[in-house]
C-alpha cells in the first residue's frame, strides 16, 4: 500500500482542519490518543522528509491543525528533508521547504496542476473510505485487502485496520509472544544492523538538525502547539545503543531533543532508554513496538 498517496487522498478531502495532527513512524501509528478531533498522519519508518511532506500537505489544503505531535525516530536524520520515504508525496516536501526559506514560494500553485484531483472530495468521502476497496485498489491500492480491513471499530481481528482517523490497530498477529522477540533482538544484535539504523549511528548530520529546527519555528511562528515524542526502545536495543559507540547518536539524538524542547519551551514525552518507564520484553508486541496502551503510557510520561 502507497502510504504516502493514501495521506495526500485523505488531507485533500478533509472537510476542515483537525485540531491535532500526529505525524511520525509506525511508533506514533498505534498509539490510541485522547485528543479530540485528531488525525494520525504516521507512516511506516517516516524520515524527516516524510515530516515535511505531511506538514507541506496540511499547509497545501489549508488543513494545519492547532496542535502537531512529532515522534522523533534516529533514522528520520538519515534522509535530508526533501527525500522521504514516500516518494510519492517528496514534492509537498519541497514545497514546504522552499515556502519556509521564502515565504512567497507559498503563492506559487503551480504543484496543483499536477494533481488533477476535481473529484477527490466524491471518491474519498469517509463512506468511501470505509466501503468502496475495489476503487481503492483501482488507485493504486492493489494490497490492501490482503493485509489491512478499512473500518471504523477499533477491536483487533486477522487484519491490520486503519480507522476513520489514521489510527492503525495491528493485527491479533502482530503480538509476538517474548520468547519470539528476544529471539527477534537477539538475531538483530548478531548482525550488528538494527532496522533502518544499519550498522551504526554516531551522529546526527547538522544540516538535516538544522531543518528538523526549522521546521518547529516555521511551526512555531504560525502559533501551532508542538509536543515531542521519543519512543522507547526495547531494554537490549538501548543497551546496545548505550553501549556501542557505533550507536551513540542515539544517545547524543535525545540529548539534542530535550536541549531543543527547552529552547523552544516544547514538552518532549517518553523516552529511547526503557528503564524510565520500566518496560521489558512483557510490554511489548514485537521486538521494535511497545504494545498500543503501553505506547500511550509511555507518550504521556513528560521526563
Amino acid at each position: 500500500m502507497d502510504e504516502g498517496l493514501l495521506q495526500e487522498r485523505r488531507i485533500a478531502s478533509m472537510e476542515c482542519a483537525p485540531e491535532t495532527v500526529i505525524i511520525g513512524s509506525s511508533h506514533v501509528m498505534y498509539i490510541p490518543f485522547d485528543y479530540e478531533n485528531i488525525y494520525n498522519a504516521g507512516m511506516s519508518g517516516a524520515y524527516l522528509g516524510d515530516y515535511y511532506s505531511i506538514v507541506g500537505l496540511l499547509k497545501y489544503y489549508d488543513k494545519m491543525p492547532k496542535r502537531v505531535v512529532i515522534g522523533v525516530d534516529p533514522w528520520a536524520f538519515l534522509r535530508d528533508a526533501t527525500a522521504g520515504r514516500q516518494a510519492t508525496i517528496n514534492k509537498y516536501a519541497v514545497y514546504l521547504k522552499n515556502g519556509i526559506e521564502n515565504e512567497s514560494a507559498f503563492d506559487d500553485k503551480h504543484l496543483r496542476s499536477k494533481m488533477a484531483y476535481s473529484k477527490l472530495k466524491e471518491l474519498y468521502s469517509l463512506s468511501y473510505f470505509q466501503s468502496a476497496k475495489k476503487s481503492l485498489e483501482q488507485n493504486g491500492f492493489s494490497a490492501i485487502e490482503k493485509t489491512v480491513s478499512l473500518a471504523d471499530d477499533a477491536e483487533m481481528g486477522a487484519k491490520q485496520k486503519i480507522l476513520p482517523e489514521g489510527r492503525y490497530v495491528p493485527p491479533t498477529a502482530g503480538f509476538h509472544n517474548t520468547d519470539d522477540i528476544d529471539k527477534e533482538i537477539n538475531e538483530q544484535i548478531k548482525s550488528g544492523s538494527i532496522y533502518q539504523l544499519g550498522q551504526g549511528f554516531t551522529d546526527v548530520h547538522s544540516q538535516r538538525w538544522k531543518d528538523f529546527e526549522r521546521l518547529i519555528k516555521y511551526l512555531l511562528d504560525n502559533g501551532i502547539e508542538i509536543q515531542l515524542y521519543l519512543p522507547a526502545w526495547h531494554p537490549k536495543v538501548y543497551e546496545l545503543f548505550a553501549t556501542d559507540d557505533k550507536f551513540l547518536g542515539v544517545i547524543k539524538l535525545e540529548n539534542d531533543v530535550r536541549k531543543l524542547g527547552e529552547k523552544y519551551n516544547i514538552p518532549v514525552h517518553g523516552s529511547y532508554n526503557p528503564k524510565f518507564n520500566k518496560y521489558n520484553t512483557e510490554d511489548f508486541m514485537d521486538w521494535l513496538h511497545l504494545k498500543p496502551n503501553k505506547m500511550y503510557l509511555d507518550y504521556q510520561s513528560i521526563h
